[in-house]
């Protein structure tokens, strides 16, 4: 049996790990275009981002050398890959307006888009007020985070 080639071996899993450093390139570039990950000897507001970045490449080469050595062929089934990509699609729309309209409202947009999206799991629509009640948690808390207990100044937005 002749031996496949890379491009051959590509599947789900591999493709999904390529979308993965393609969403991922795009979030670091923003991240490095926002400040400096370290300034004057002290960690700036993209020093956390990078990390992660930096872990999420490592994860994608390990899932993609993964999925390249799986027998399965590509194959899809669009009902289960529709919230991945619009998961993708709601974090590169963050990633791109965090900046410009500020931590707050652009956390606060993210994370409610996130749950009206997963709301069968959560049952957005009977309990909006809680919702809306933990998202304003959840920023405050990640605020609190960074600006009081890391010294990381987020920003407050351009627009505004």
């Amino acid at each position: 049996m002749a031996k496949r080639s890379v491009l051959e071996r590509i599947n789900s899993t591999s493709l999904l790990a390529l979308v993965l450093i393609l969403v991922n390139s795009i979030y670091l570039f923003e991240a490095i275009k926002t400040a400096e990950p370290i300034k004057n000897g002290e960690v700036g507001i993209t020093f956390f981002p990078i990390v992660a970045s930096i872990l999420l490449y490592i994860a994608a080469i390990i899932i993609f050398i993964a999925g390249i050595k799986e027998k399965s062929v590509l194959s899809f089934q669009l009902s289960r890959i529709g919230k991945p990509i619009m998961v993708i699609f709601l974090t590169l729309i963050y990633v791109l307006i965090f900046k410009s309209i500020g931590y707050f409202i652009s956390s606060i947009i993210y994370v409610l888009c996130l749950m009206f999206l997963f709301e069968e799991e959560s049952g957005f629509k009977k309990k909006k007020l809680l919702n809306i009640l933990f998202t304003v948690i959840i920023v405050a808390l990640i605020y609190i985070l960074y600006q009081k207990i890391f010294g990381v100044r987020l920003p407050i937005g351009e627009v505004f």
